[in-house]
């Protein structure tokens, strides 16, 4: 029993790998050149829709390997936000675990705790989105984001539907 026990992890453990090479966050792209608005997963504001997508159908699977994404600091090509000086593979994959929990309004996060507010504190006033998240990595590391997102998954996976309407994640009612 052990055995198999210790296969089945095995297995597990080489989907998870095979999962991080599935998303190639480098091809993601957007309109005009940079992703200014919009989240990942709006088809209007970006044209990245076959990777997207790829996360999308993986459904609830896609999150955990997201998030273990989060530490990767390997540079994209160029960058995909409008004026940022570069993005990370890691960046991307935080930003998009964002948009993933984010109403159709931009305005709302679908679960407590994923707000870019909660995670990196409040923006100061006339400073970039990239200075005040790049400060947050100075001081905290891509590390500590990727514990919080891991906290916020393992309290709502099992409370949480994709909604194809409004396309993002939402807490199944009653919750």
């Amino acid at each position: 029993m052990l055995l198999i026990g210790g296969n089945h992890m095995a297995k597990a453990a080489a989907v998870a790998e095979h999962e991080h090479e599935k998303f190639d966050l480098t091809k993601l792209k957007a309109v005009a050149g940079c992703l200014a608005k919009g989240r990942f997963q709006d088809k209007e504001y970006n044209d990245s829709s076959a990777v997207v997508e790829q996360i999308i159908s993986g459904g609830k699977r896609s999150i955990p390997v997201l998030i273990e994404m989060i530490p990767n600091s390997t540079k994209t090509d160029k960058p995909v936000f409008c004026f940022w000086p570069e993005t990370t593979i890691g960046d991307l994959a935080f930003f998009m675990l964002a948009d993933l929990f984010l109403d159709a309004s931009w305005q709302h996060s679908t679960v407590p705790g994923a707000s870019l507010q909660e995670l990196l504190g409040p923006e100061p006033k006339g400073t970039p989105y990239w200075e005040h998240y790049r400060a947050y990595l100075q001081k905290h590391g891509r590390r500590e984001l990727e514990k919080k997102w891991k906290k916020i998954w393992i309290k709502y996976e099992n409370k949480v539907e994709w909604d194809p309407n409004d396309r993002c994640f939402k807490l199944v009612r009653g919750e």
